[in-house]
């Protein structure tokens, strides 16, 4: 019972140093195990970044909005390191400059230079949650609202990873994302349709249904291009739906 428990701590602590830049202790005890197993803790590191992102919000409940949606959306990035705006970047570039060659796409997204699309895909999907955020902070919303939309955002888009993996094949030998693919899919699923489910349950289903239909959108264009997914297109995945799911709850509010 012990080990069990061991094991899956040491999936939560692989997930949160995944996902995240916060210091975890070093797990090297069964660590294929553990890594396999840190996919069912995605939703749960994303509600912790979630709480992290709205702790300023909640220090400085007087602050303009605009630049409380500036200050959260840079104690995101810190939080997250920036590791999945690199993917969105790279992704961004492969998209636009493989014109449609799944090979040369892979070898874009292997190049760490970051090209004009890159550029635009990161300036573009950081005003939109700024803007996304600000409508938000400055709308009629209580704060528990506005709490329960911004846990909730990180939150779905790690999910939506979670379904990444078990829905789309990924496309190369190694990568950071290789060793996270040999999940067990019946406890998978259950966490995804207990976590949307919730969310829905919260009155969240017009963002859940639109969010959902950018994934698969997608899910799409990449099965299209690269025959499945890499650990940067799973990044753009993620970016996306944060900003969707934040875009759609703005409109709604505004």
């Amino acid at each position: 019972m012990f080990a069990l428990f061991r094991t899956y701590l040491n999936a939560l602590w692989l997930a949160i140093g995944f996902l995240t830049r916060i210091p975890t202790p070093f797990v090297d005890e069964d660590y294929e195990r553990a890594s396999h197993n840190s996919t069912f803790f995605y939703p749960l590191v994303g509600l912790l970044i979630g709480i992290l992102i709205y702790l300023p919000i909640m220090l400085l409940p007087t602050t303009n909005p605009f630049i409380m949606a500036i200050i959260s959306i840079m104690v995101w990035i810190l939080i997250t390191g920036g590791l999945h705006l690199d993917g969105l970047a790279d992704s961004a570039d492969a998209w636009l400059g493989s014109q449609g060659d799944g090979k040369r796409a892979l070898s874009i997204m292997k190049d760490p230079m970051v090209g004009p699309a890159g550029v635009i895909a990161l300036v573009m999907i950081l005003l939109l949650k700024v803007a996304a955020l600000a409508a938000i902070l400055d709308s009629t919303l209580t704060q528990s609202d506005i709490f329960f939309s911004l846990i909730l955002t990180p939150m779905i888009a790690r999910t939506l990873m979670v379904l990444l993996f078990l829905t789309t094949p990924y496309v190369r030998k190694q990568g950071l994302a290789s060793a996270l693919m040999d999940i067990a899919h019946y406890p998978a699923w259950i966490i995804i349709s207990i976590t949307f489910s919730v969310i829905i349950a919260l009155g969240y289903f017009i963002p859940v249904i639109g969010v959902l239909f950018i994934f698969y959108a997608l899910r799409w264009l990449k099965l299209k291009l690269i025959a499945g997914f890499t650990g940067d297109t799973a990044g753009a995945v993620l970016e996306i739906s944060e900003t969707v799911f934040l875009l759609i709850i703005a409109i709604q509010v505004t």
